[in-house]
């Protein structure tokens, strides 16, 4: 269920079953294409059909133009829940996000997609008092191993600043340069999230969009030890992990391959009661620069700490 009944859900966000970005993330967005030369080439749409990112200028300007919204509104609707399709994982994440110290990690945080959509939708609920505007502390650790990526991410976060904190959001932030294939950067940007962090009430990881690379030699087995990693120095602290996919062959694959390993991780359970190894939702939405409306999918797993 979801703590949101569907006619509570501000019109801006979801209306006739279409799915919208929060008003001031499309702001903040389309300022940044602008700034980097990229307006046009998102309005026109991309060029080629498989999008994923990478470590270079050209990949995260195209995965920025192209992909941003789409990916952006993957937790969106995870938070919001519209039809009611997502259990309980909708309603722990909007309790998590309630009050109180958070500390959130971002991986791979991109230019920031699933971090700016989340903080931006709950500012947004809090805007149209659809949930208590109690005190609430984010502090966000981004890792990516595109260096123009968290330079984006960290622009896209200033510009959202200002919004949260009208609705009694304190945000910071910082950013690590960070590949899962090296253990210790890992190692490392744990490190900086506790040290940025420390009294957290929650630990929040946000995992989005490994799948597209999923093909790749050993990434898998990457995956799978890095995540290990934080979960392990997660043992004794009160934390949720939330895993995000587009609904696709590969994502399927590499969701189905990461749950078996994730059995052996004993203090962490999933939280899907439908017997399904995740959940899987379809929705339309707008595109937040040319405004066509478009179809998505969304993978969604939920673990929590006994």
């Amino acid at each position: 269920m979801s703590l949101l009944p569907s006619d509570s859900i501000p019109t801006e966000l979801w209306e006739n079953n279409i799915l919208s970005l929060p008003s001031d993330l499309i702001q903040a967005y389309q300022s940044n294409l602008t700034r980097l030369g990229l307006l046009t080439s998102a309005q026109n749409g991309p060029e080629e059909g498989k999008i994923y990112g990478g470590g270079s200028v050209d990949e995260t300007h195209n995965h920025f133009a192209h992909r941003f919204g789409v990916s952006a509104g993957r937790p969106e609707f995870l938070i919001l829940d519209p039809k009611y399709e997502f259990e309980n994982v909708s309603e722990e994440i909007q309790l998590s996000f309630l009050d109180g110290k958070i500390a959130l990690l971002d991986i791979p945080c991109g230019c920031g997609a699933a971090t700016c959509s989340l903080l931006s939708t709950i500012a947004k609920l809090r805007e149209n008092n659809v949930v208590a505007k109690l005190p609430l502390e984010i502090i966000v650790t981004g890792g990516d191993y595109s260096k123009e990526a968290l330079d984006i991410f960290d622009k896209l976060m200033g510009e959202i600043q200002p919004s949260l904190n009208n609705v009694g959001i304190t945000l910071k932030w910082n950013c690590c340069i960070w590949d899962v294939r090296q253990t210790v950067e890992t190692t490392r940007m744990i490190d900086s999230w506790f040290m940025n962090s420390s009294g957290a009430d929650e630990y929040f990881v946000v995992i989005c969009n490994f799948s597209g690379d999923g093909s790749k030699a050993g990434l898998i087995q990457s995956v799978s030890v890095a995540v290990e990693n934080i979960l392990a120095r997660l043992h004794d602290r009160k934390s949720t992990l939330v895993w995000i996919e587009p609904k696709s062959l590969s994502a399927l694959t590499f969701f189905k391959k990461i749950i078996g390993w994730f059995s052996r991780i004993y203090w962490f359970t999933p939280d899907i009661k439908s017997g399904t190894p995740f959940l899987i939702a379809e929705y339309e939405m707008k595109h937040p620069v040319h405004h066509a409306v478009h179809p998505s999918t969304l993978l969604v797993q939920r673990y929590h700490r006994k």
